[in-house]
């Protein structure tokens, strides 16, 4: 009789444990994804502003908040020419299309 009690509570742990382990790696591949979608529209947000002309080089960096299941851009822009004020806004409207939070850097300087 202790061997069968033994024998299910062995079962019971193991199946605990694979049920466990079963989370861990659902919530792995979760954020895998969020990651490599963040990496696409990194590229995404890089192949527009650079199809812009003035702009030589387009850095961005898109996170996203799991908690608020939203995303953010940095976005660092080289010219070779001045930006004004009126592209600058425009700029951050459009990025505020898709991104909760925006960062815009142009030649170094946060704008």
């Amino acid at each position: 009789m202790k061997k069968h009690i033994i024998v299910l509570v062995a079962i019971g742990c193991l199946l605990l444990i694979s049920v466990s382990l079963y989370k861990v790696s659902a919530n792995k591949s979760k954020q895998s994804k969020a990651e490599e979608y963040s990496e696409y529209l990194s590229q995404i947000v890089e192949d527009d502003f650079t199809g812009i002309n003035g702009v030589e080089s387009a850095n961005a960096i898109v996170s996203y908040d799991e908690s608020q299941d939203q995303y953010s851009v940095e976005l660092s822009l080289i010219t070779d020419e001045d930006i004004s004020e009126d592209q600058v806004e425009m700029y951050k409207s459009v990025l505020r299309k898709t991104y909760v939070e925006v960062k815009l850097t142009i030649n170094g300087v946060l704008r």
